[in-house]
């Protein structure tokens, strides 16, 4: 463990007392407020270094129980190895996700929700929402009941500039277009950088959504290589760039969707040299940055561009509320074009949502729930893995993202996932195949997972069944 900071001091030699044994596999930790005091540092900091531990698996957390030691470390499945899509592309509007695959996956409020990308609504910080709506309803007035125009409320704009300096970003607010969520954002973008028939490289597996827009929009995705830990693969995105002409690049670069992978500080800076050196702008999803498990929250590509080559996409659904369909884009020299897009599209949005979400930001509140939120889903993920671990057929891989909700599962290739989300639904479990994750259909043996509510004993038995009818699909499959 490179040390760099107290917690990570702490965190190794705590880390040392586990592997001596001093502190034995299920073995209550001491309480954080004890070593606070024991090693005369803050509360903070002991969270974070167990927060470290807890990524690397060395411990886990119950409830209102505490820390514990965990006896399964050295059965945590091994990580999936660089991705390999094919290097072909279909025609315009081609490919499968024309068909009802995409719409057969079950996201039903009667499903365990293995399959969808969001938290516990619970996580949340819902009262204090509300209160902000209330305070925004009786000052603002009739501000609250008017159209708000592109590029969208100055005040969230502003608490957007003050936000991103966090993900090392230096803007104005008027860099900033407000949007109905990130997936407009996406598409406004998109639609300002490429036209029908143009080629998109994309990482892979990516987001099934970011597929279905490219193909809605009769242009062709180029899949590139993908790292579970680095993302994509710049030495294979370099070679197809200068054998194809491709309109832009897609990336999810801290705590991607499927994989959970964060682009290194260098390769970041290196993608956004290849963008510029190839003058092919950078489509820049961060909607899960805002939810590292433990440390800093990452830089993005954009705080890495000078020439107005990345549009920043990205949303408040992972972190304070999906229903509010409150969205942003910063699109660097594309501004205009999105604007003008969005004036086109939808031409105006709720004023009201947008104000409540400024209130709210505003406030201290923000920077404390995001610390609770990222204990929450450090300890989910982590809990998943080793439920995963203990119950999935042998030969399966596992991500170790560290950052976001989302795990992603390799089984042997025997294996068809589409099978399997059919017999879990037979038993009310949701999960999502992985060849929605590929515009050729990759990915036939992986699902993804969600791991955004805590993981109660209903939950950890729902796991251990996926586990047997995966190891029954692989055992009927080699007969």
């Amino acid at each position: 463990m490179k040390v760099d900071t107290l917690y990570q001091t702490i965190a190794l030699d705590l880390k040392k007392l586990i592997e001596s044994r001093t502190y034995r596999p299920g073995e209550k930790l001491p309480s954080v407020r004890k070593l606070s005091n024991q090693w005369n540092v803050s509360i903070a900091t002991i969270q974070s270094a167990y927060l470290e531990l807890q990524s690397q698996g060395l411990i886990y957390s119950q409830p209102r129980a505490g820390f514990f030691v965990e006896s399964a470390f050295s059965h945590l499945l091994p990580e999936p190895l660089l991705s390999s899509p094919a290097n072909t592309f279909n025609d315009p509007g081609e490919g499968h996700l024309s068909t009802s695959l995409v719409d057969s996956l079950n996201f039903g409020p009667d499903l365990i929700p293995f399959g969808i990308a969001t938290l516990d609504p619970n996580l949340f910080p819902i009262s204090d929402l509300h209160r902000s709506l209330t305070r925004v309803s009786r000052r603002a007035g009739s501000e609250a009941l008017v159209y708000d125009f592109v590029p969208g409320s100055i005040k969230l704009r502003q608490q957007l500039s003050k936000l991103c300096v966090r993900s090392g970003l230096c803007m104005p607010p008027e860099e900033f277009v407000l949007t109905n969520g990130a997936i407009e954002a996406f598409h406004v973008c998109l639609r300002a950088v490429a036209k029908t028939g143009d080629l998109i490289a994309v990482e892979s597996p990516t987001y099934y959504g970011f597929l279905r827009a490219i193909q809605n929009m009769q242009m062709r995705p180029l899949e590139i290589p993908t790292h579970p830990r680095e993302g994509i693969d710049l030495g294979c995105l370099n070679t197809l760039l200068k054998k194809h002409k491709v309109s832009s690049i897609m990336t999810v670069s801290n705590y991607s969707n499927p994989l959970g992978c964060t682009i290194p500080i260098d390769r970041k800076k290196d993608l956004v040299c290849m963008a510029k050196k190839f003058n092919v702008p950078i489509i820049e999803n961060d909607i899960f940055g805002d939810l590292p498990h433990f440390g800093d929250r990452p830089s993005v590509c954009k705080a890495y561009d000078q020439d107005g080559m990345v549009l920043l996409c990205s949303s408040f659904s992972k972190t304070l509320s999906p229903g509010y369909r409150v969205g942003w884009t910063a699109p660097g020299k594309y501004k205009s074009r999105v604007e003008w897009l969005i004036h086109e599209s939808t031409f105006a949005s709720s004023t009201l949502m947008r104000l409540s979400i400024a209130e709210y930001l505003a406030s201290s509140n923000y920077q404390k729930h995001l610390l609770n939120l990222r204990r929450h889903c450090a300890s989910q993920v982590q809990q998943m893995s080793m439920i995963v671990s203990n119950h999935f057929p042998k030969g399966t891989r596992l991500t170790r993202p560290e950052g976001g909700f989302i795990l992603w599962v390799e089984f042997p290739e025997k294996l068809n996932s589409f099978e399997l989300h059919r017999l879990a639904l037979a038993h009310k479990i949701s999960i999502t195949p992985g060849p929605v994750f590929s515009s050729q259909q990759q990915y036939q043996n992986c699902i993804r997972l969600s791991c955004g509510y805590p993981i109660t004993s209903y939950l950890e038995q729902a796991i251990a069944k996926l586990g047997k009818l995966a190891t029954q699909l692989i055992s009927i499959s080699t007969k």
